[in-house]
């Protein structure tokens, strides 16, 4: 018999222990968490003076102690220049392994006010429709909640469990630019985890427990293109000096098909016929919501034909696209004289696809946007930010297993996998220094969720769910690997 046959009423038991504590003590330590003005530090130039960092850290810890787990340690790692990281451990109880669990607590700015709906906020929290809104709630403030309530869950029923190592890190908005630092300092304390668990990533839909498959790398840099040493009437000058932003234009002109938004090939990777079938299949199952999860104005349409859906979500979690995501020179419209003006500088974002070659994606860039550049123009470029993609190893079948029975126990359906457009660059470093890890990284960033930009909430009977399964599947741990083990001895 399978294994979770086993354990009769499991299910009964982890619904009620769930609703019980997040009625009880997440929900409201989450809203207290939203209230919290802490940004990642690539935003907050004081993150290092102003505490916000710190007293995010110090919530999230004086809730992990209040849970009563047994055998805790916990600690906020703060050395110099480094963000704060929190290390909590947990000892086995009758399971030789190690699971490390991840999540983050640092937040994307906040946006102008004026752009979150009436009534809502950053930082206020606001419970609505069953979803909860504000900075942080799904990237990633449920996070450390999701990580620690299936340990509590194992411990008040006395199962047992494997030793668990914990990871809340301050800076994955910023890069995950202190993580090597960390796992570097604090390796003998990690070990060597077997399974890795990762709370950070996306769901297809709100029906089924999503495993992520594949995530996109990044390649961000800031481009200045210079002309003039100073700015000139435009009527007085127009037709001699060109301006800056259609030199932009050009250049970036090199990198992407301004028709179509195709990027260049350079910056493209093959996709397998298999893994293509696999991105095909998840975006029938996702249906419309592929595009009509955004907020299109009416009238417009997306980057390729809405009968397509399975080349939409290839355009999403495969393909390199670019965007620009900010601007300097440009002076505010009541501002902006009949100047031609010296500069202008742009942010250029380019998603890579995951199988990518980040190092050789930035040479290409830096060679094309340098090389010939037109009218002689000056071009300066930096604060480069390049970040790897990732593609999950090929998970146990057992693990597999586990993953799907859970979803089906309190979705209804199986679990699915899927690629996810955004990047986690950490997990390609996870995945290089833990060679032999299996990998389980999901998480609540479904339709209409809206991280990093406004109105972002949380789907609250999701996310329940989704902690439901995580706290069966570390349950049915011990029988798991005894199951894989035994199968390997044959």
């Amino acid at each position: 018999l399978y294994l979770s046959l086993a354990m009769e009423g499991l299910p009964d038991k982890i619904k009620e222990f769930v609703e019980k504590n997040w009625k009880d003590s997440v929900l409201d330590s989450l809203k207290e968490f939203i209230k919290i003005p802490n940004m990642t530090p690539d935003y907050d130039p004081e993150w290092e003076t102003n505490g916000l960092a710190d007293k995010a850290a110090k919530h999230i810890v004086d809730w992990v102690k209040a849970q009563g787990l047994k055998n805790l340690t916990i600690d906020i790692l703060k050395d110099p220049d480094h963000t704060p990281t929190i290390l909590a451990e947990i000892p086995a109880n009758g399971v030789e392994k190690t699971v490390l669990l991840y999540a983050h607590y640092d937040k994307q700015p906040p946006l102008d006010q004026k752009l979150w709906d009436e009534g809502l906020g950053p930082y206020t929290p606001v419970e609505k429709d069953g979803r909860l809104y504000g900075r942080g709630a799904s990237d990633d403030g449920y996070g450390p909640y999701a990580c620690m309530l299936p340990i509590k869950f194992l411990q008040e029923n006395n199962m047992p469990y494997p030793r668990c190592v914990i990871l809340f890190e301050g800076a994955e908005e910023s890069a995950s630019r202190d993580l090597p630092y960390y796992l570097e300092k604090i390796k003998d304390k990690i070990g060597e985890p077997d399974c890795i668990f990762c709370m950070d990533s996306g769901a297809g839909d709100y029906e089924h427990m999503w495993l992520t498959s594949s995530l996109r790398g990044v390649c961000n840099v800031y481009m200045k293109v210079t002309h003039l040493r100073e700015g000139v009437h435009s009527g007085d000058a127009g037709g001699i000096v060109p301006d800056t932003f259609r030199i932009c234009r050009m250049l970036l002109d090199r990198l992407e098909d301004p028709k179509t938004g195709e990027v260049i090939e350079a910056l493209q990777c093959p996709l397998s016929e298999s893994y293509k079938k696999k991105i095909y299949d998840a975006a029938e199952i996702i249906g419309k919501d592929i595009y009509e999860a955004y907020p299109f104005l009416e009238g417009t349409l997306p980057q390729g034909s809405k009968e397509d859906l399975g080349m939409l979500a290839v355009n999403r979690c495969w393909k390199a696209q670019m965007c620009i995501t900010g601007a300097e020179g440009l002076p505010d419209l009541k501002d902006a004289g009949n100047v031609l003006r010296p500069s202008t500088t742009l942010k250029v974002s380019i998603r890579l696809p995951p199988a990518m070659d980040t190092k050789k994606a930035k040479e290409t860039v830096e060679k094309i946007l340098t090389t010939d550049v037109p009218l002689g123009a000056k071009v300066e470029l930096s604060h480069w930010h390049v970040g790897s993609g990732w593609e999950c190893p090929e998970q146990s079948a057992v693990l597999a297993k586990s993953l799907e029975e859970a979803s089906k126990a309190f979705y209804g359906k199986p679990a699915l996998f899927y690629g996810e457009g955004g990047a986690i660059g950490f997990m390609k470093m996870l995945a290089n220094k833990y060679p032999k890890a299996e990998f389980l990284v999901s998480g609540v960033l479904g339709p209409y969720t809206n991280p990093h930009g406004p109105n972002e909430m949380l789907p609250i009977e999701y996310t329940k769910k989704m902690m439901m399964c995580l706290c069966k599947v570390l349950a049915e741990y011990k029988q798991a690997t005894q199951l894989f083990e035994a199968k390997a001895r044959q």
